[in-house]
């Protein structure tokens, strides 16, 4: 059983400082190896949208699971292997809708990407879905930015765009057309919505947690300097705020070039540092 994102299985994503990018459906391939690193793919890599040079590895995209019948173990990897599927990337985000993994943006290497894929864990395989554009558009190509699902809806926040592109805009998805019978008929909808308040300046490598109904933002980095800043927008008013927090604040967190993993907000508020 493959297993992303929740029960015994869960994936993980590490990403570079966005100042100095480095790193790195179909058919079922089972390999029981754990994961590894990749480097970006060539600029001159024999890569067309979403189809995979057979043998050119380091431009597939890979899934891997830890997968357990029970919490105690034992434990085995295993790697997803699909003839379409996105182009390598790193520092994208991966959020979870129902039993489908969305992964929106990253950087390829050579590139920074606007694209929105869909990996389905029941059938085990990659899609490209239909996406209607708001009025004002759809989201600019990034990486380091934030995803968070809540209620059938996908609130991206910020990143690096590239060419000292650091961005605070926010973008939703409606991903409601994925719940319906025929996905492949059915379009997913960006939305731009009017928000009042103060925003998060811009930034990437940041995090960004539901809880209750507010989306909270911490952290990141500027280009400049490393943030330790909380903003909250509450998803019914769409009004953000920046909260001013009593104790000892974190020291300013974002991940270096490293990778080590980012700091993690969880319900109550607990902030685990990233470096």
């Amino acid at each position: 059983m493959l297993q992303i994102g929740s029960g015994g299985g869960f994936l993980t994503r590490y990403c570079a400082d966005p100042s100095s990018p480095t790193g790195g459906g179909g058919g079922k391939e089972w390999t029981h190896h754990p994961p590894h690193a990749h480097a970006p793919p060539a600029a001159s890599s024999p890569v067309s949208d979403g189809k995979i040079d057979d043998d050119n590895e380091d431009d597939r995209a890979s899934i891997v699971s830890l997968d357990s019948d029970s919490t105690n173990g034992p434990f085995f990897w295993y790697r997803v292997v699909s003839k379409f599927a996105p182009k390598g990337r790193n520092c994208h985000t991966a959020s979870m809708v129902g039993d489908k993994m969305m992964v929106f943006g990253g950087f390829g290497g050579s590139k920074w990407f606007d694209e929105l894929w869909v990996f389905d864990t029941r059938f085990i395989e990659w899609y490209r879905p239909e996406v209607r554009s708001a009025v004002q558009g759809s989201p600019a190509a990034r990486y380091a930015h934030s995803a968070v699902a809540y209620r059938g809806l996908l609130y991206i926040f910020g990143g690096y765009g590239g060419d000292d592109a650091w961005l605070n805009d926010l973008w939703v998805l409606d991903t409601q057309a994925i719940r319906v019978r025929d996905q492949r008929k059915a379009a997913m909808t960006w939305l731009k919505p009017q928000t009042t308040g103060s925003p998060p300046p811009p930034r990437a490598a940041h995090t960004a947690n539901i809880v209750g109904q507010k989306l909270y933002i911490f952290g990141g980095n500027n280009g400049s300097i490393r943030l330790n800043d909380l903003y909250s927008l509450d998803t019914q008013t769409m009004a953000w705020k920046k909260e001013f927090c009593g104790g000892s604040r974190p020291f300013p967190l974002s991940p270096l070039s490293a990778a080590p993993p980012p700091p993690i907000i969880a319900p109550r508020h607990c902030v685990s540092p990233g470096c």
